[in-house]
């Protein structure tokens, strides 16, 4: 096709060269540089039909990823205002939690430290109803009693003392407690004087004792784990077990909406920035793909110019009177089509000039109308 347009403007160019035309004074343009013009504007435009079919898909890519990207901005700032009223609340749970009263131990060193108690205090109540001749499932019954109660009984009586005597249900639960691991401890004495037979000495972890030590054995043992088991209860139990609580309870839940707020607005920044990421890309990609279709614009209006320009250099070659006609002064002129005009008003202008050398050896500048 570049060879046979190279020839018809060769050919053209000598034969309206040997006629003089166009005349020197004549100002319009010649009929083959028309149709040089013509030849342009029909390539151009079926690049812009390709471009229209390609910049449609382009564009809907464009929006949707815009869309996300929207959507993504909304959900982050809905994130960092709910991030910032979650510190908001986490302070002030903050400032309460300063004048919270202080419990030691905490709540699961304090079970693990009685399940401890109780598991030690087993063994030896075991060994001391054991040496009274009794079953093997009497023995523990004997021996578990104490074991889980006296820890238990001792845990309400310190809670109540924390909380105060003066208080009606404090002193209620004091008084309760203290009855039960007194009769508790009465009924075991009890037992164990009623089944102590023989020489009145029996072997004890291995060690011969009479029913009165074995007696205080027992209650010095259980007294000491009564008055740990009390003593802990009193430490781990707070003054006021209401506002404690519900103190706690507003600062757990301000803790815990502080870290779905954080965990909501990392994931938020991380979603708004994949979506800013993946828009900016698509709308680079559209201008990339514009600007590839722009600049085979530009090798076709720079080929057709060339061609334009070849048919002037042969049309003076064979011009009789030598005379350079007016015509061939107006430089050519493409127009870009509307659609890629249109399109490159929303990209922003891209200004453009080439130059070429026509025959006659003076370099003149090719204007692109429609900065194509």
């Amino acid at each position: 096709m570049v060879f046979y347009t190279r020839l018809k403007s060769w050919w053209n160019g000598r034969k309206d060269g040997k006629r003089n035309y166009p005349a020197a004074e004549d100002s319009g343009r010649p009929e083959y540089e028309n149709e040089l013009i013509r030849g342009c504007q029909h390539v151009l435009a079926n690049l812009a039909m390709r471009w229209h079919e390609a910049g449609k898909e382009a564009e809907a890519t464009v929006q949707s990823l815009k869309r996300k990207k929207e959507k993504a901005t909304t959900e982050l700032e809905k994130a960092r205002k709910g991030f910032a009223s979650s510190e908001t609340a986490l302070g002030q749970a903050e400032k309460l939690s300063q004048n919270i009263e202080h419990v030691s131990p905490g709540l699961a060193t304090y079970l693990l430290i009685m399940g401890v108690l109780m598991v030690l205090e087993f063994p030896f109540n075991a060994a001391v109803f054991e040496a009274f001749g009794k079953s093997t499932i009497e023995t523990w019954i004997y021996a578990l009693v104490p074991s889980i109660f006296v820890p238990i009984l001792a845990h309400f009586m310190g809670r109540a003392l924390k909380q105060g005597l003066k208080k009606r249900t404090a002193l209620y639960m004091f008084l309760i407690s203290v009855t039960i691991l007194s009769g508790l401890l009465f009924v075991q004495a009890y037992a164990r004087e009623k089944d102590f037979s023989g020489s009145g000495y029996q072997q004890v972890v291995g060690f011969s004792l009479n029913s009165t030590a074995v007696t205080m054995i027992f209650l010095f043992l259980n007294l000491v784990i009564a008055l740990v088991s009390l003593w802990l209860s009193y430490d781990a139990n707070p003054s006021d077990p209401a506002t404690y609580s519900k103190t706690r309870k507003v600062i757990q839940k301000a803790k815990r909406a502080h870290r779905e707020a954080s965990r909501y607005l990392a994931l938020a920044e991380k979603r708004h920035l994949v979506c800013q990421m993946a828009h900016e890309k698509a709308k680079a990609a559209r201008k990339h793909a514009f600007a590839r279709t722009m600049n085979e614009a530009e090798k076709i209006k720079n080929g057709w110019a060339n061609h334009l320009y070849y048919y002037r250099h042969i049309n003076m070659q064979n011009r009789k009177d030598r005379l350079r006609p007016v015509c061939f002064s107006r430089e050519p002129e493409f127009v870009m089509p509307e659609s890629l005009r249109a399109y490159e008003l929303q990209e922003g202008p891209i200004e453009q000039t080439i130059r070429i050398t026509p025959g006659d050896g003076a370099a003149s500048p090719v204007r692109l109308v429609g900065r194509g």
